[in-house]
């Protein structure tokens, strides 16, 4: 029951996220607890992680990823060509990872490449602005200094996508 509520319960507000040297990045309980309602019997859950603009991680419950990543490629008109682009985007700057009990998850070897980042122990700032964004501490300072202003064509697209899949998708989660 805990997990059933914690799974329809997406976080909010901005939360510190750790990387240790084994690229494990640490997420907060309410966002942890969020991912591990995907879980099975209150075990660990599968997660997909990816970027679009080479500075923050978007991050999805595998099933979700799985489920937004078939409604685009059944999409017919003029965003078609602007969607296999996203999803080729999500399968060559993205990948599986599990999240722990303990809320810990390895960051996958191609987004930590894509990221630019050679070295672990960074610190990670994670908020909710439709996915689940995970961005480097500078990047954060950054952004709280002037306006939100991303510009990242692909970043924002995949927000707005993901943000519309959210919203037709709420009633079908609730008649579960």
């Amino acid at each position: 029951m805990e997990l059933e509520i914690a799974r329809k319960s997406v976080p909010l507000g901005l939360g510190d996220a750790p990387c240790d040297e084994k690229w494990r990045v640490r997420l907060p309980a309410q966002y942890s607890a969020y991912f591990l309602g995907y879980g099975k019997d209150g075990g660990s859950a599968e997660l997909y992680a990816a970027t679009f603009d080479g500075t923050d991680v978007l991050l999805w419950p595998k099933a979700e990823f799985l489920s937004w990543r078939d409604e685009l490629q059944e999409c017919e008109g003029p965003e078609r060509p602007k969607n296999r682009r996203l999803l080729l985007a999500a399968q060559l700057y993205g990948g599986e990872t599990e999240i722990d009990r303990q809320g810990r998850f390895v960051l996958p070897r191609n987004v930590r490449e894509a990221l630019g980042l050679s070295q672990s122990g960074i610190e990670f700032k994670v908020l909710n602005d439709g996915p689940i964004r995970l961005m480097t501490e500078q990047r954060c300072e950054e952004t709280k200094k002037g306006p939100v202003q991303l510009g990242r064509e692909f970043d924002d697209y995949a927000a707005d996508k993901y943000t519309e899949y959210l919203g037709g998708n709420r009633g079908k989660q609730g008649a579960e």
